[in-house]
């Protein structure tokens, strides 16, 4: 009896200390482990710095559909203090970079060596510095890319919720700056129908460099925007190197090349638009003039024959 009661006397002095446990001795902890914490909502702690509560809850629904879910946890955080519960306080100066990880040759064509240099260059990095980073707009554990799906209204409106989440919300959006908060129509009010371009275009489209570079990732001001009309009504519309360039590869090669001509979808104003297609319809319009025109002067004929 005297040895289990040491024993339990151990287990709870353990358990209600703050010496920390170390809970594996090597890097293969399991994220069914780290969830078992981190998948409660009400996990979180309170910025000394800031005095704001910091959510620590990872949805593992979201985790498991997102471009990382075949990771573990310590793949990202390799930290020791992550080995140790509870966590060693250095852990909040982990410092995480997307390129340490997405500069292997299967990410080759997103260039993202490319994209932190834009980012460097973006907006929000010149005015928040460190305060705003990669994952200010990317969360790592729900993050999943829309560029493989090849369907521009799914692609825009996941794009442009992460825009939204901060720009449509003046909480949020006071977490970084103390300038005052202007609603997207007021912001808006040179661009006819704004409503109607969010649910087509993505923000980035007019809020970045009109190089047709589908991914860049350096945001300009709001002086620096966009804001001839032509750049994307037009027939050498940059939407179709950036937006819509998924959408006609999947349709070529579902449908064929013709009918991804015919039942164009993506539709902008004179932006799809076909010469062979438009000739057609023209040609079509003169031979149906052409046979009214015969059929009027073939009744007229025969009318002048019966008056005879």
């Amino acid at each position: 009896m005297r040895i289990k009661h040491k024993l339990l006397f151990l287990f709870m002095f353990l358990l209600f200390s703050e010496i920390p446990v170390i809970i594996a001795a090597d890097h293969e902890v399991s994220n069914g482990f780290c969830l078992r914490c981190h998948g409660m909502k009400t996990l979180s702690y309170r910025d000394s710095t800031t005095n704001a509560i910091v959510s620590l809850f990872v949805d593992s629904t979201k985790f498991n559909h997102s471009n990382h879910a075949d990771l573990n946890c310590t793949d990202c955080h390799t930290e020791e203090g992550f080995l140790q519960y509870p966590h060693s306080p250095s852990v909040k100066e982990e410092n995480l970079y997307c390129t340490q990880c997405h500069e292997a040759s299967e990410f080759k064509k997103f260039n993202f060596r490319q994209r932190e240099k834009e980012f460097k260059k973006s907006v929000h990095h010149l005015k928040f510095g460190d305060k705003f980073s990669c994952f200010s707009c990317h969360d790592p554990h729900e993050f999943k890319t829309t560029f493989s799906e090849a369907i521009p209204k799914k692609m825009v409106a996941e794009d442009n919720i992460i825009c939204l989440s901060c720009h449509d919300a003046p909480l949020q959006l006071s977490k970084l700056t103390n300038e005052p908060y202007h609603d997207l129509i007021t912001a808006h009010q040179w661009l006819p129908k704004a409503q109607l371009h969010w649910k087509s275009v993505r923000c980035i489209e007019c809020h970045t460099p009109a190089t047709g570079d589908v991914y860049s990732h350096e945001i300009l001001p709001a002086e620096k925007a966009l804001k001839n009309c032509e750049t994307c009504h037009t027939k050498n519309s940059i939407l179709f190197s950036k937006l819509y360039r998924f959408r006609s590869k999947e349709s070529r090669q579902k449908t064929g090349f013709f009918k991804t001509i015919v039942y164009n979808s993506p539709y902008v104003v004179g932006m799809t638009r076909d010469p062979f297609i438009d000739r057609l319809s023209i040609l079509i319009f003169l031979l149906m003039l052409a046979g009214i025109l015969a059929h009027g002067i073939g009744r007229w004929l025969a009318t002048r024959r019966k008056l005879r």
